[in-house]
């Protein structure tokens, strides 16, 4: 005699605080997890954000998880966060798994402009003097921030910069000539 299974449907839902952060803020995640109603305890519920899985928490007694992640220095104007259950272990067989809605938070960032002066020709064993400024607009200024020169698509320097700066670059004595 062949026995119908049936798995029992659940839902899950997701809220995230604040609903603005800037690149690199903490943000808090919460929801619930329910079957038929009814809180799931001790389930793993894997959060993901802009598509890519980022923490996995457990229910408590009531259904409810919750957590804090960090945005990535990801310059878009918004990224989603949502949860996902599916079935693990004696779980398997017994229950549906479920993704709550998508919760948009709103990515802040202040937009800065470079401006580098490099001079025409470098020579094998010198240095190349690096000139620049960065350009805030109206945002606030950093006091300072962490400047990162590529030599070839090699990092080759990196310095602690104001707003305006100069850095040296070695250039190695067995550097070919050409175009770099």
């Amino acid at each position: 005699e062949l026995k119908r299974l049936v798995l029992r449907p659940t839902a899950i839902t997701s809220s995230v605080e604040p609903a603005a952060a800037f690149v690199g803020e903490p943000v808090e995640f919460r929801g619930r997890l329910t079957a038929e109603g009814r809180p799931l305890d001790g389930r793993k519920v894997t959060v993901l954000l802009a598509g890519s899985p980022v923490s996995e928490v457990l229910t408590d007694s009531s259904g409810f998880y919750q957590g804090r992640m960090v945005l990535p220095y990801q310059y878009v104007s918004e990224m989603t966060v949502w949860a996902i259950y599916y079935p693990r272990g004696d779980d398997i067989g017994l229950y549906l798994g479920s993704s709550s809605p998508t919760v948009t938070v709103k990515v802040l960032f202040y937009e800065t402009n470079l401006s580098l002066k490099v001079p025409g020709t470098a020579y094998p064993g010198r240095k190349l003097t690096l000139k620049g400024n960065f350009d805030y607009g109206a945002d606030p200024m950093p006091e300072a921030r962490s400047l990162l020169v590529y030599w070839d698509g090699e990092p080759a320097a990196e310095e602690t910069v104001a707003t305006a700066f100069t850095v040296e670059l070695p250039v190695a004595a067995e550097t070919a000539p050409g175009k770099h």
